[in-house]
């Protein structure tokens, strides 16, 4: 099946919308290794990935939209994606849409992150402290704060510096595990059995 997503991130440079698109796309390669990857559509912020989606809808070109952007905060149990968008920015869920065309990265980017920490290890190396991250193995119960917080604290050291999300984190994205990160990630993998189906 053809998807679209329209994914939060990339900031406003040209060169860090194309990394991210990258980073995006590689991710998902993983997710489907024998399916037809999705074209990522990188937006900037959160509100405009969701005018973007908005104004992309019935586009006879893709058999499925999809809206990717960070909850920002944690989920409350039994919430749903659009709940959640609802309570956070006041988005109403289009017409024509359902639940799976709203997916989120709970609570950042960056939380996926910690479901790799093999990863993050090859990646900066030396002086890497992975006791510095948050231990707590349900990733979405951390907040964005900390789990920024630890990614700072555990790369602070090492050769490549602090952890800087355009400067490492579209490389990072595009070589972690999606295995990992669905393992303990329950919005993630929701993600990934939607864009499997």
């Amino acid at each position: 099946m053809s998807t679209k997503i329209y994914v939060e991130g990339g900031g406003n440079q040209q060169r860090t919308v194309k990394a991210c698109r990258i980073a995006f796309s590689k991710y998902f390669e993983k997710v489907l290794p024998n399916g037809v990857k999705p074209r990522i559509v990188v937006c900037g912020s959160g509100p405009k990935a969701f005018e973007d989606f908005k104004n992309s809808l019935g586009d006879p070109n893709y058999q499925r939209i999809l809206l990717l952007v960070d909850s920002e905060t944690e989920v409350a149990d039994g919430k749903t994606a659009w709940d959640h968008l609802h309570k956070l920015h006041k988005w109403v869920k289009p017409l024509g849409t359902n639940e799976d065309s709203a997916q989120m990265m709970v609570q950042c980017m960056e939380s996926w992150f910690l479901a790799d920490k093999d990863c993050l290890q090859r990646f900066f190396g030396q002086r890497f402290k992975a006791n510095a991250l948050p231990s707590r193995k349900e990733v979405e119960r951390i907040s964005k704060k900390d789990v920024i917080a630890g990614l700072e604290r555990a790369t602070k050291h090492t050769q490549k510096g602090a952890y800087h999300k355009t400067r490492h984190g579209f490389d990072i994205l595009a070589a972690i595990d999606p295995q990992k990160v669905e393992a303990v990630s329950p919005f993630a993998s929701r993600l990934h059995i939607c864009v499997r189906k």
